[in-house]
């Protein structure tokens, strides 16, 4: 299973917990676009703003 699939079977679950996709690699296929994602590297203030958001 990649971090893409277990992200929608989380978030897909019954309320499930919002996820947040965290990679070095966001350009690389089978990253869903539709997803939230802050790509490495990033700042703290980044990091904070993403959390911030996915939990709006």
């Amino acid at each position: 299973m990649t971090g893409t699939e277990l992200a929608r079977a989380v978030s897909g679950a019954r309320q499930g917990p919002p996820v947040l996709i965290v990679s070095g690699y966001a350009d690389a296929e089978g990253i869903a676009a539709d997803l939230p994602r802050l790509t490495k590297p990033f700042r703290q203030a980044d990091l904070g703003a993403a959390i911030a958001d996915v939990l709006a």
